[in-house]
This record gives C-alpha cells, structure tokens and sequence, in this order.
C-alpha cells in the first residue's frame, strides 16, 4: 500500500485521474504533486505477490476467482495447507487461528472469502493480511 493514508496504487490513479480532470483548480496543484510522488514512490516497491489483494477491484472477487488453487489442495484443512508453505513464522500461528475461530476449516471456505471478508476477520492486521496474500500466492505458484 502506498504511504499516502494507506492508499492503493489503484486508488493513487483514481485520485490523479480527478485532479486532472480539475487542474484550473489552483488548490490542487500541491496536492497533485504529492499525490504523483507518493504513486511514484509505490510503484517501485509495488509487490504482485501481495497487490493482487489489497487491489480495490478484487475486494468484492472470491479468492478462488483471483488464484489458481488445486482442487487437491482446496480438499485440504487450512492448517495442513498453510503450514506446508510457512517457514514457522508467529504470524503464520494468528493466521491459521483467526481464520478457524471464524468458522473455516478447509482451504475451499477460506477461497470463497474475499480479500475484504478477510481484512474484516478479528485480530486479522494489515501483516497477518500480506503474510496470507503472499502464502497463497506462493501456493498458487507452486502447486499450478
């Protein structure tokens, strides 16, 4: 995300895009400015292994519909799947137990989410949520 209130590149472009529209405005010329800094700073550190979830276009998408996930692995328990690509960091643990306290056991539930269903889980941070997105993209990448 980028630096500017924790907005999305996507949403840095929104922004942009409407400044344009009203440049004779001559109140938005420093705000333009800070806006096409703090897109250009995100753009070289944007990581597609995490983006594709904090994307405001996909929050409303299943996580099945984003990923390409075997349906061997949809048939396993999140725990199992989870800690098969963790490298046993701590984050991996409130992962693995805030999606269970929410109800979900097998990886299929959690790929019916969306990226928002998910961001809206209890004690589910902004960490626990790009250490998810990269777990499953990794996934995804090793299991296609």
């Amino acid at each position: 995300m980028a630096n500017l209130f924790g907005l999305s590149i996507d949403e840095l472009d929104y922004l942009i895009h409407l400044i344009e529209k009203n440049q004779k405005r001559s109140e938005y010329s420093s705000l333009y400015s800070k806006i096409k800094g703090a897109r250009a700073r995100e753009s070289l550190h944007e990581d597609s292994s995490i983006s594709w979830f904090f994307n405001p276009r996909n929050f409303s998408t299943p996580m099945s519909g984003l990923l390409r996930i075997s349906n061997e692995v949809k048939e396993r328990t999140i725990r199992d799947v989870i800690y098969s690509v963790s490298d046993g960091s701590s984050v991996d643990n409130r992962i693995v137990n805030s999606i269970h306290r929410s109800g979900r056991t097998y990886m299929q539930e959690l790929l019916d989410m969306t990226p928002n269903e998910i961001m809206l889980l209890r004690n589910f941070g902004v960490g626990s949520q790009k250490r998810l997105a990269l777990l499953l993209w990794t996934l995804q990448n090793n299991h296609t």
